[in-house]
């Protein structure tokens, strides 16, 4: 006697009375069982077609309220890394985008000598969303995993990645509040790559030196310490680079010159904006630029001549946001541009920034400081020109 079991139509196993092993029947033979049990005509590739169509079966069947429960009653802070692999398909090499989403207990800081070797804390729970297909779609599987898991606006989460863009633009539209942290393993090999370009592949005890002063560098001050060793290195070596290289001539000397003028003390005239946002309250949000993305301030109102309103650090944005208007994606409102212009930077450390604006509505010194209460305000002082 033997018994059939039946999950849907994607899979038919047999086994023996005493449980013999179990094994998978070919589809022309579920054909026949399927037609002999239930009184189904299927035809072998139609019960192909629905095997193969449904791989996430298992991950739907997965998801319940009890899941969501017990990722609520865990412990730890959330901690989620994005990543993308090769895999070989029928249409070609594809990438499958996986997202981890767990809670883990925070561990103690270490210095950077001791940062390889340290142990992490085992998470104390963990789901994966998987899957080969574009980022936009998988953006929302993201989105739609973290929703049920609660988490979309929890102000603890950490995104862990390796710097990829489509990463942080994922992160930005999902998560717009989480910390971006960058996996460090992977800075450190474009520092050996960088040194090696210049200098050559050559395994030397100058070589091994220059690598881990730029690892000091990363691990002890950060984006600042790796852009110091950076214009260490140019200045203290001048850089061999053939004419039909990416710098050359009067390229080199440019870049140069535009090395001292961010790192040597003279900030640059950049851009900033001002857009009227009006998700999930009204509020203004002030983009600065800095170098490669905007720092983000969000405003209660639009500053006036002498006059202080409340702000709040935000989280950085893409550049993208000094020219875009309209509808944003995950249902958080739209933006509107109110003042846009020329910017530079005067004064930024541990207390306050001061920048200088060059807008229509926005003209003269800009400074985030705290007041005698501690709240951050911004205050626009010395108006010129505006209209």
């Amino acid at each position: 006697m033997r018994h059939w079991e039946l999950r849907g139509v994607s899979q038919l196993r047999h086994s023996g009375w005493r449980h013999s092993p179990v094994h998978a029947i070919p589809f022309a033979r579920a054909q026949t069982v399927l037609r002999e049990l239930c009184g189904w005509e299927w035809d072998d590739d139609a019960i192909r077609q629905v095997r193969t169509r449904r791989p996430d079966r298992p991950r739907q069947l997965g998801a319940s309220v009890e899941d969501d429960e017990r990722f609520e009653q865990a412990s730890g802070a959330i901690e989620v890394a994005i990543d993308a692999g090769k895999v070989n398909t029928d249409t070609g090499w594809r990438d499958v985008k996986m997202a981890v989403i767990c809670k883990r207990k925070v561990g103690k800081s270490t210095m950077w000598e001791d940062w390889a070797e340290r142990e992490l804390s085992t998470p104390s729970i963990r789901t994966v969303v998987a899957a080969i297909e574009e980022t936009e779609t998988f953006a929302g599987r993201v989105r739609r995993e973290s929703d049920r898991l609660g988490v979309t606006t929890a102000s603890d989460m950490t995104i862990l990645a390796d710097g990829a863009e489509w990463i942080w633009n994922l992160s930005e539209d999902v998560v717009p509040q989480a910390t971006g942290v960058l996996d460090a393993f992977h800075p450190i090999e474009h520092i050996a790559d960088a040194v090696k370009a210049v200098w050559g592949a050559d395994n030397t005890p100058e070589t091994t030196q220059r690598i881990a002063s730029g690892r000091l560098a990363l691990f002890g001050e950060g984006k600042a310490g790796i852009e110091q060793w950076l214009v260490h290195w140019w200045n203290s070596r001048q850089l061999s680079v053939p004419q039909t290289g990416m710098h050359s001539g009067s390229q080199r000397k440019s870049c140069q010159d535009q090395s001292a003028k961010i790192y040597g003390g003279i900030h640059t005239v950049a851009q900033f904006v001002l857009l009227e946002h009006d998700w999930p309250t009204l509020h203004y949000d002030l983009l600065l630029q800095s170098g490669e993305i905007l720092r983000a301030w969000r405003l209660h109102a639009v500053p006036a001549p002498e006059v202080s309103v409340v702000a709040e650090p935000n989280h950085d944005h893409r550049l993208q946001y000094l020219e875009y208007e309209g509808p944003l994606s995950g249902g958080r409102g739209s933006v509107r541009r109110i003042d846009t212009g020329r910017m530079d930077w005067i004064v930024e450390d541990a207390q306050s920034v001061v920048v200088r604006l060059e807008g229509q509505r926005l003209a003269g010194e800009l400074v985030l400081a705290p007041d005698v209460m501690g709240r951050l305000m911004a205050t626009l002082l010395r108006i010129t020109g505006a209209t």
